[in-house]
């Protein structure tokens, strides 16, 4: 018997696991989560250097935390950024940083660091905001304040992190637990963790809970581990695949490495939405009771026609505002009412496909085609919805 209930429990497991890697997955590509990567990639290209010259900086400016930067930082920066290039990427970092001087950049220099950083994160949150549905509803100069404080004080926060470790590990030397901690991959590990949970937390305009934007850091940091261990074998036996760039081989190995990180954060971004509302999984991705995306729908149809008979054209935009629907509700319902030819767009303009529309052809789209043999059994019930039009459902 506990034989019997064991295989049920795991088999359980399973189906679940199994149906939840396959809605991730779909949901990854509905979101296009693989072309944000590529365009977050692009961006990272730009902002990279600026980047790393304002916070790597700070260092430099606390003269106490310079060899905090050479003993922790740098080693664990390097292994981020590429791991199977290690030595080339520090020694680069180190000259860039020790020929950066912030008094001789001047306005022009400071406006050309600002703007090549600000499209890397306002990127990140579009992408972090379409997986959640939801629009971007802070004030530029709000996100901006966000991004700036980010950048010089996170480097300060890690610094003081660090420091506290090391000194943790000079008082307590003799204790296997606290080396352990004090090693680069622990320290690496935790990095990725509080990282990635603050981008999970913070970034969405919506509220996130802290346990799923724990779970998805924790399974993205676990993730990373195994792409970075995966990565550096694949190009230990595959480095033969780059000889014909010649000098230039590091670059698409870099892009490559940038892109793996990118799919890793935008997936964690899936894992939190899903494990904040688990219902998706019956809803079909979609928060929203069947009945309550119905009566959307109903809404939606009528005011459609409404508007037609009186000459007045919507833009999916304005329609959505004027409805007051949340993007979660109004993206996934005029996709189903597209696909159920109720609806078309035409020059950015939502029109209906017929002022005729009936009761019957909303709940087609929503229940599917009604099989013959069941409508004769409902004839009578299926011929008075068909009859009833969206000007009469105010009476249902």
């Amino acid at each position: 018997m506990p034989a019997a209930r064991l295989r049920l429990l795991l088999r359980s497991v399973y189906q679940d696991l199994r149906r939840s890697l396959v809605f991730l997955w779909r949901s990854f590509g509905q979101h296009n989560g693989f072309l944000w990567a590529t365009a977050l990639t692009y961006t990272t290209l730009f902002a990279l250097v600026p980047l790393l010259g304002v916070a790597l900086s700070l260092f430099k400016i606390f003269g106490g935390f310079e060899a905090v930067l050479t003993a922790h930082v740098m080693p664990v920066l390097t292994s981020l950024l590429d791991p199977t290039h290690k030595i080339r990427v520090m020694e680069y970092i180190h000259g860039y940083v020790g020929r950066l001087d912030a008094s001789k950049l001047g306005l022009v220099g400071t406006l050309t660091f600002i703007l090549t950083f600000v499209p890397l994160f306002q990127n990140m949150e579009t992408a972090v905001n379409r997986i959640w549905e939801r629009e971007v509803k802070r004030p530029f100069w709000q996100r901006f304040l966000i991004y700036w404080t980010t950048i010089t004080l996170g480097p300060l926060a890690v610094a003081l992190l660090v420091s506290w470790m090391s000194f943790i590990g000079q008082l307590l030397p003799s204790v296997p637990s606290v080396n352990l901690l004090t090693s680069l991959k622990p320290m690496l590990f935790i990095y990725l963790i509080f990282g990635l949970f603050l981008v999970y937390r913070l970034v969405p305009s919506v509220r996130v809970q802290n346990r799923p934007a724990f779970m998805a850091a924790l399974l993205g940091g676990l993730a990373w581990l195994i792409a970075s261990w995966g990565y550096s074998a694949y190009m230990n036996k595959a480095t033969t695949n780059f000889t014909i760039y010649g000098s230039l081989g590091a670059i698409p190995v870099f892009l490559l490495w940038v892109y793996i990180n990118w799919i890793i954060v935008l997936a964690g971004v899936e894992v939190c939405r899903l494990a904040q509302h688990p219902e998706y999984l019956s809803n079909g991705g979609s928060s929203y009771p069947q009945a309550q995306q119905l009566e959307a729908a109903v809404k939606l149809l009528k005011t459609l026609v409404d508007d037609t008979r009186n000459a007045r054209y919507n833009s999916a935009k304005a329609l959505r505002l004027r409805l007051g629907f949340p993007v979660s509700l109004f993206c996934p319902l005029l996709k189903t009412l597209k696909e159920a030819e109720l609806v078309i767009e035409k020059d950015d303009i939502i029109l209906p496909a017929s002022c005729e529309i009936s009761l019957y052809d909303v709940l087609c789209a929503f229940i599917g085609q009604i099989p013959p043999e069941e409508l004769k059994s409902l004839s009578s019930e299926a011929d008075r919805l068909k009859q009833i039009g969206l000007d009469e459902l105010s009476e249902y």
